[in-house]
């Protein structure tokens, strides 16, 4: 299972390129160039600390720390980024504190070091941070990467579900009979919850029925 929303503050750009075909170079060749260096242009890569990737179109860089990310505009007039606190089934809060143990501030990568990184932590086990173009990834565990792609679009993040995250109280259904399978399969039944911590000085303005989420600055002016 995936889901993903995207970030943008305005249309894509087009780059410096116009659809005119140069001579000599045929409609598939300009067409290949054109998606490297689209690629390139909006690539991450390590600096102190973690990663980081420029948007040119939506101008503004998005730096990735192996928490979350936080993202400025070249101005500098705000910033704004998502962390992940925790995730589990909704009536199963013990899981969603050992779930929250497991997401960790991992060490990061020097300039010199691959682009890829397996990083141990004495809360639980490794976790990954990969980043390959514009993709940046975080594989808190064997459930669950979080992952952003920046490119000509904005910046999209999302989470991947590899598989159903256990209930706690499944291992201990065993031992207490009927009642506690029960309410170990109800706990499966719950939805996937998600808890997020905002960053930056932008602050969330949510929707009346709650469906929408509009991120606003001092003056309530929205991004």
């Amino acid at each position: 299972m995936t889901a993903a929303a995207r970030a943008a503050s305005g249309p894509a750009e087009s780059g410096p390129f116009d659809d005119r075909v140069p001579d000599g170079l045929s409609a598939s060749d300009w067409s290949s160039i054109r998606a490297v260096y689209e690629a390139n242009r909006h690539a991450a890569f390590p600096v102190a600390g973690g990663w980081q990737a420029r948007n040119p179109g939506q101008q503004w860089i998005t730096r990735f720390d192996g928490r979350g990310f936080l993202t400025a505009p070249d101005s500098g007039e705000w910033s704004w980024g998502l962390e992940l606190v925790s995730y589990g089934r909704a009536n199963d809060p013990s899981r969603a504190r050992e779930q929250a143990g497991s997401i960790r501030e991992p060490a990061f990568p020097s300039r010199e070091h691959e682009e890829a990184a397996c990083i141990g932590s004495r809360y639980g086990p490794p976790a990954c941070v990969e980043a390959a173009g514009g993709r940046v990834s975080y594989q808190w565990d064997d459930a669950l990467t979080e992952w952003y792609v920046n490119d000509r679009r904005g910046l999209e993040h999302g989470y991947t579900v590899h598989r159903r995250p256990e209930v706690s109280r499944v291992e201990a259904s065993a031992q207490h009979g009927c009642a506690a399978r029960a309410e170990a399969r109800g706990s499966l039944e719950e939805p996937l919850t998600f808890t997020l911590a905002v960053r930056g000085d932008l602050r969330p303005r949510v929707s009346g029925d709650g469906r929408n989420v509009t991120f606003v600055d001092q003056s309530g002016a929205g991004m």
